[in-house]
């Protein structure tokens, strides 16, 4: 049976309709109605043969396509991300916040030098495996050390002889800590990415120091000091909205549209609160997991009207939507050397898979390790127009511990609008 599938964009221009496919990146179109009334119908019923011209063509274009033809590209799409290194490294589980919905334990953990030098070992033996390294950098609050941040990407850029198509830097922070000459400094080893949370106008009742002082106006002053660097530093500053049920007040985007909806590269990203364990969550009015969409996708609709960009909208890509935690070669290096998979499910015993030691030798269970990247897809997954970014693998955690989990993010043809 052949059905439309890996379709990630469908529009109607002058009366026509224009269909792309994500793993040729090419398109047709269709002018012609008694076509674009076979495509419904393609879409809507699929069908069992390759016989007239339309069914042939989409099919060439990899938009029409049967079950077996869907396992193969999946099959060589996760073969080319299991030549990929992915490593999230937290230098420290210490933290200088005490936000109220963090499920992390604060431990006053920092990495030692025989664990920093086991990480350079590793990548020193191993980098010409792997077709791209990506790092991570995550904590606790990954800037607490500078020191251990610079000193591993300045090693990678040096094994790769500065090519800047083999590795990818990206940092999680609070930005508290990111002023400007040490922007400059991190910027310098490499890191051009970076996820900061601002909750909003209610931000100083939600992150706070761990003094309990606030927090928003350092992070905005350090803000509008990266902001005011010239063009020619290209960079992408995403500011990740943690919304809550209620969370109605669309003026902090106007706020931040004002001070950056000129610059190409700051976006703001809209997330709900989950509970992901601690006690302060269980105080928080989060948002219900079926009538939260709704508000999410109201705040989404509202930035989409603004000049600054909202990376919840972005393109569609070829396994752009798997999970960190997902990748054959994706592992989380903590502080101790303890070795995860996920970091939202830190100390789980599905999430040890290892540990790694001073020379530079992973120690994995392999075993636990292969669960996290099997690409087990399901009747449903093939009528998600996502199937080629996601592998039903957009959050292995809950696809290991729910029977028959599909991801979150399925969206069928249906859904398109």
């Amino acid at each position: 049976m052949y059905f439309i599938v890996g379709c990630t964009e469908k529009k109607t221009e002058d009366n026509s309709v224009i269909v792309k496919s994500n793993l040729y990146d090419s398109e047709i179109k269709l002018s012609d109605e008694n076509f674009k009334k076979e495509y419904y119908l393609l879409k809507k019923n699929g069908c069992k043969d390759l016989k007239t011209i339309l069914e042939q063509e989409l099919n060439r274009q990899g938009i029409l396509l049967d079950q077996n033809e869907v396992k193969e590209k999946v099959s060589e799409i996760k073969a080319y991300f299991d030549r990929v290194l992915v490593l999230t490294i937290m230098p420290t589980e210490a933290c200088n916040f005490r936000c109220v919905y963090c499920y992390e334990d604060h431990e006053n953990i920092t990495m030692k030098t025989d664990i920093v030098v086991g990480i350079e070992r590793f990548l020193e033996k191993n980098y010409a495996k792997y077709n791209h390294i990506s790092i991570s950098w995550f904590g606790g609050e990954p800037t607490l050390c500078k020191d251990i941040v610079l000193r591993i990407n300045r090693l990678i850029k040096s094994l790769v002889d500065n090519d800047k198509s083999k590795y990818t830097f990206t940092m999680t922070t609070n930005g508290y800590l990111l002023d400007e000459q040490s922007f400059l400094e991190y910027y310098d080893s490499g890191i051009v990415s970076y996820q900061i949370t601002l909750d909003g106008w209610n931000h100083d009742k939600k992150r706070l120091l761990k003094n309990g002082q606030p927090t928003l106006k350092k992070i905005i002053e350090n803000l509008d000091a990266i902001h005011k660097l010239p063009d020619t530093y290209k960079f992408n500053i995403m500011i990740r909205n943690n919304i809550l049920a209620g969370d109605r007040d669309f003026s902090w985007y106007d706020f931040l549209n004002e001070r950056y909806g000129e610059d190409v590269r700051f976006g703001i990203l809209v997330r709900q609160v989950c509970d992901l364990g601690g006690e302060g969550v269980k105080s928080l009015d989060l948002l219900h997991a079926i009538t939260g969409k709704k508000l999410i996708k109201d705040h989404i609709n509202y930035i989409d009207n603004l000049k600054i960009r909202c990376d919840n909208t972005g393109n569609i890509g070829l396994g752009n939507e798997m999970c960190y935690a997902s990748y054959k070669n994706g592992f989380t290096i903590r502080a101790s050397g303890k070795v995860e998979k996920c970091t939202v499910a830190l100390n789980k015993s599905q999430n040890e898979v290892g540990y790694i030691d001073g020379y530079g030798n992973l120690h994995l269970d392999l075993k636990k390790n292969e669960v996290w990247s099997e690409n087990i897809l399901y009747d449903k997954c093939f009528s998600c127009n996502k199937i080629f970014s996601c592998l039903n693998n957009m959050c292995p955690f809950k696809r290991i511990l729910i029977e028959n989990y599909i991801c979150d993010n399925y969206q069928s043809f249906e859904d398109e609008g």
